[in-house]
């Protein structure tokens, strides 16, 4: 399936279900990284030669998950993909379908599950994380106002500002783009939390 079918599906979903499929996708490639050597992994971390990852991975390898640098790869490629796209958001129509139907998502996940099986498991956690960066500038407007998980008057902060945004390209930007990455990713960062908190 191609990259806007998947948007066009989680556009159809609220922002707590297309979550759900976010966190199902993760977990399922982790059962894969299980499997994986610390050498496989040395050598996939090398090539991505990114100086941030490196040093993850060298404090990551000595834990008790070393494979669990998935995480912070997804969000890597996350990153990369908003800063490629130049942080244009997509002016994507809220889909007259648009629900809160547990059984569309579960019908997501195993798209998205059948998709990721026939990629190598690290081109998987690449995949996933560009898919959460696309969604971010392809979810309508309307579907994030409307999560009941957000407040109303949420504001970026200064220190997420300086981590997302390279440089002084977060100038050419509107204070409402801001804010609708940001309650975006804030959403993204809570339902992510647990995970991480389990790493040490």
């Amino acid at each position: 399936m191609t990259l806007s079918s998947r948007l066009k599906g989680l556009n159809s979903l609220s922002i707590e279900l297309s979550l759900l499929v976010f966190q199902d996708i993760f977990d399922f490639l982790a059962s894969y990284f299980n499997k994986i050597t610390i050498d496989e992994l040395d050598h996939w971390i090398s090539e991505l030669k990114e100086p941030t990852i490196d040093n993850l991975w060298l404090r990551q390898k000595e834990m008790k998950h070393p494979s669990f640098i998935i995480y912070f790869v997804m969000w890597h490629f996350r990153n990369k993909t908003l800063q490629e796209r130049g942080y244009s958001r997509e002016l994507f129509e809220k889909e007259l379908t648009s629900s809160k139907n547990r059984t569309m998502a579960n019908d997501l996940i195993n798209e998205i599950k059948q998709d990721i099986s026939e990629l190598a498991p690290f081109e998987g956690v690449e995949a996933l994380g560009r898919l959460i960066g696309n969604w971010m500038l392809a979810c309508p407007k309307e579907i994030i106002l409307d999560d009941p998980n957000l407040a109303a008057d949420l504001q970026p902060e200064q220190g997420w500002i300086a981590y997302i945004f390279p440089g002084t390209l977060k100038n050419d930007f509107s204070i409402d783009e801001l804010n609708l990455l940001y309650k975006l990713d804030y959403r993204l960062y809570y339902t992510f939390a647990d995970m991480e908190a389990h790493n040490f």
